[in-house]
């Protein structure tokens, strides 16, 4: 009940407190909603409350990982609450509620089980938080935290200019300007598109997509293994 309150008939009631019904919504991301006056809402405790961290910030967007989220500010900052132990709040260890470290030109986040990435001013993405199945995007995301992750933003070995990127569970995948798509991560279910079921730790850039109609956004599932493109005929692949 996330965006409801329980009854004891299985159903539920919409909870509407703090945003009047028909308002405006400019963003919805697990159970919070992103209002015109860039401040938050969020469902808790049978209540549509804005999340204290938050309160004195001026909020462009907003993503939910599997423990933890992040917010982009009007001033281009990424701040991240939660769990903190693959490094997902990329802070270098540091507490939540800090800056990622090094970015000040953020116009993107988005968020998987346990890492995010970034899509920044001028094409160019980073992602931080685990690396178990390659999901950074580097053989090597690892730094004095853990072995397997990175506390700290990695910048994504991709040459072309990203569009838009998405975080899945255990994956990422990003679309450049000129519509080709790139996956990378855990590949158990084909989600990264490789001709392997293993993981891959390098972006893998995808041949089964149209020539002559490029991508214009990709999304994945961040609770499982699916990964999907709009391409700019309006078809979904």
């Amino acid at each position: 009940y996330q965006l409801g309150r329980g009854r004891s008939d299985g159903s539920s009631q919409l909870l509407t407190a703090g945003v009047s019904v028909g308002a405006n919504v400019l963003q919805m991301t697990g159970s919070c909603f992103r209002l015109p006056d860039q401040t938050l809402r969020c469902a808790a405790d049978g209540a549509l409350r804005t999340p204290e961290p938050t309160e004195a910030l001026s909020i462009a967007d907003v993503a939910h990982g599997g423990r933890h989220w992040c917010v982009v500010t009007s001033d281009g900052e990424i701040i991240c609450y939660g769990d903190d132990d693959q490094g997902q709040l990329g802070t270098g260890g540091f507490a939540e509620g800090e800056p990622v470290l090094g970015i000040a030109d953020a116009v993107d986040v988005t968020c998987g089980d346990a890492h995010c990435c970034a899509l920044r001013r001028g094409g160019r993405a980073v992602c931080w938080g685990s690396n178990v199945s390659g999901q950074l995007g580097v053989a090597d995301g690892g730094d004095a935290t853990c072995s397997q992750c990175s506390s700290f933003p990695v910048p994504l070995p991709i040459e072309a200019q990203i569009r838009d990127i998405t975080a899945g569970h255990g994956h990422s995948c990003a679309v450049t300007v000129d519509g080709d798509v790139f996956c990378w991560g855990a590949n158990g279910s084909g989600q990264v598109g490789a001709p392997t079921r293993r993981n891959v730790f390098e972006p893998h850039e995808l041949d089964t997509l149209p020539d002559n109609d490029p991508a214009l956004t990709v999304a994945a599932s961040a609770s499982g293994s699916t990964s999907c493109a709009s391409l700019t005929s309006g078809i979904v692949r």
